[in-house]
Formats: C-alpha cells, sequence, structure tokens
C-alpha cells in the first residue's frame, strides 16, 4: 500500500520507550518495503530500567518531551505504592508536522495519545489506539481522565488490545469490538 503521491506510505508510532519486548515488532515493521515507520519516543529509558532504548535498523525520533516523577498510591483490590514518570512530548506535534505520516499509531491513552490524537483530526489522518489497558488501570483517575480517554478512542479507526481483559476495557469505553484487533 503506498501513500497518495505513489510514494512509500509513512507510519508515525508514538511509545514512552522502546521496550525489550517490543524491539522485534518494531524492527519487523520497519523492514516492510511499502511503508516507512518512525517512531516517537518520550524517553530512550526510564529511570527505572536498567536497558537501553535502542532499536537498530528503526528510525527512532526524541522529540523534546517534559517529565516529572510522582508518586502514585492504588486502593484497589491490592493497594500499590509506586513511583512513575509522566511524560508530555510537547515536541510531538512539530515533529509529526515535519514527518507529515500517513497514519498515526500511538501507543496507550495518556498526554502522548491525546496530542497525537489531535495532530491526527487536524490533519484529517487515521488514528490507530494500540493499548493494553486492564481491569486495574482504567479504574486510575477521576471523570476528566476517563473523558479524555474516551474521545481518544472515539476518534480511532482501529484500537489493538491484549487479551480479554483489554477488550473488556475498551468495549466499556464505547468502543465497538469490530473496531479491536486482539494482538497476540
Amino acid at each position: 500500500m503506498n501513500g497518495s503521491s505513489g510514494r512509500k506510505l509513512r507510519v508515525a508510532f508514538s511509545t514512552n520507550i522502546i521496550s525489550p519486548y517490543r524491539r522485534p515488532v518494531l524492527q519487523d515493521l520497519a523492514a516492510g518495503p511499502n511503508w516507512q515507520l518512525r517512531v516517537f519516543v518520550n524517553q530512550r529509558t526510564e529511570f527505572d530500567r536498567d536497558w537501553a532504548g535502542d532499536c537498530e535498523g528503526v528510525d527512532v525520533v526524541q522529540p523534546r518531551t517534559w517529565s516529572v516523577r510522582r508518586r502514585r498510591h492504588s486502593k484497589g483490590p491490592v493497594p500499590v505504592r509506586q513511583t512513575i514518570a509522566m511524560h508530555v512530548p510537547l515536541g510531538l506535534w512539530r515533529a509529526l508536522s515535519r514527518f507529515d505520516p500517513d497514519v498515526v499509531i500511538t501507543h496507550e491513552l495518556g498526554p502522548r495519545s491525546y496530542l497525537a490524537a489531535r495532530w491526527a483530526r487536524m490533519h484529517k489522518k487515521p488514528l490507530i489506539v494500540w493499548s493494553y489497558q486492564s481491569l486495574a488501570s482504567a479504574k486510575v483517575g477521576g471523570l476528566l481522565r476517563r473523558h479524555v480517554r474516551g474521545a481518544i478512542l472515539a476518534q480511532a479507526a482501529c484500537t489493538i488490545g491484549m487479551g480479554k481483559q483489554a477488550r473488556a476495557v475498551l468495549e466499556g469505553f464505547g468502543v465497538p469490538p469490530s473496531d479491536i484487533v486482539d494482538a497476540p
């Protein structure tokens, strides 16, 4: 499948970091003969990881990102206290504009996905959401977070989930079952 001008289809994939288990998938996608994949990362790695976020053979760009660490306490059935990093990729809009993708894939449902969705909407490009939601993560946050997640998912041409739990959460956000692709 080629873009409208006969050039390779440009695919933007926006994610927090490139984890070791995701490298082979991204490398296989980057090797596709009919498209050009560019991966936009918030960071090369996270503060609590001991591996680098390198990905040989993949075009990786790290736009300017504002990051802050915060402590999160979830009450749920199993209380959890953890320090997490929140990233807001301030340079993502500009980076996407420079690349001018034909389709935008975004990972999860936070600030990065919100910016990617707004960019895709403004530039009339399809949005694909890749989200591994769990029942516990779906309950984190308040009404505003739930509204933003729902708006991102409502815009998606397709949503990729992983497993029955992700499917249930995504359907709970109003994603039609036929629009969910179950990833292995």
